[in-house]
């Protein structure tokens, strides 16, 4: 059985605006003939940013709660 935990829940807004950029984006190379590799390098680049911040944050929980172990202690 899953339960949620967390402390935050992220917002139903940021997935509308994914999904429309993604399908503006989508429309725009059908639409006007563009090509599809732009679009793609910079939806790649996003998720790669967003995957190294995610790192970067769950590195940060890491030390904060190593911090208040040695502080109990």
């Amino acid at each position: 059985m899953a339960t949620s935990n967390a402390e935050f829940e992220v917002p139903t807004w940021i997935a509308a605006v994914i999904v429309s950029l993604v399908t503006a984006g989508a429309l725009y190379t059908l639409v006007y003939g563009g090509d599809a590799l732009p679009l793609g390098a910079i939806v790649f680049g996003t998720i790669s940013t967003g995957i190294g911040l995610f790192t970067l944050y769950l590195f940060y929980r890491f030390v904060v709660a190593v911090e208040k172990i040695a502080d109990k202690h």
